[in-house]
């Protein structure tokens, strides 16, 4: 679709059931449809389906999780970041509490939205050529030792994991975990 000249992307997912076959009662229906659009979701995006009975609900935790939610309590720091020009896109909690910031604000007035300012600058080198070489080789997934910087100017040694992908939005992307050692 076009809004104001600008390509946007989405999709539908619909969840439906039948009148009178599987009840005439709107609160009824509503929660078959409800059941139905679940059942979608589970499967993936951009689909329809009809009330079936048969619903996963031991599946359907998964969806009771919102993404804030798993990135704010998962017990490892996470950033995301553009595989073309460094520029963060998304860090957690984790990050901000191993790097001693109270909040974003705090942490994209000193870092500056690019995640290699994080690195310690006795690493930065080692870890900017690595990177080039993770780029150009357009490896999946990867890892890296060597040291961050906290706000204090402490140096804290980690284990980074790298994965690249191909996200619609934003292009190429990388999600990096950092894991004191």
């Amino acid at each position: 679709m076009t809004y104001y000249l600008k390509q946007i992307r989405y999709s539908l997912s619909i969840g439906y059931a039948d009148s009178p076959r599987q009840g005439t009662g709107m609160r009824q229906l509503l929660n078959q449809a409800d059941e139905a659009l679940y059942d979608v979701k589970l499967s993936g995006k951009g689909q329809a389906q009809r009330y079936s009975g048969q619903g996963q609900k031991h599946l359907r935790a998964q969806l009771g999780f919102t993404l804030h939610d798993i990135a704010s309590n998962i017990p490892v720091a996470l950033m995301i970041y553009s595989q073309e020009d460094g520029r963060i896109l998304f860090v957690n909690q984790g990050t901000l509490q191993l790097l001693g910031y109270d909040n974003l604000w705090d942490f994209y007035d000193e870092v500056n939205t690019q995640a290699v300012h994080v690195v310690a600058p006795r690493d930065l080198q080692r870890v900017t050529d690595w990177l080039k070489k993770f780029k150009d080789n357009q490896q999946e997934s990867d890892q890296l030792k060597y040291r961050v910087i906290n706000r204090g100017g402490g140096e804290i040694k980690v284990l980074a994991n790298f994965h690249l992908v191909e996200n619609p939005h934003y292009g190429p992307i990388i999600y990096q975990t950092l894991m004191t050692i």
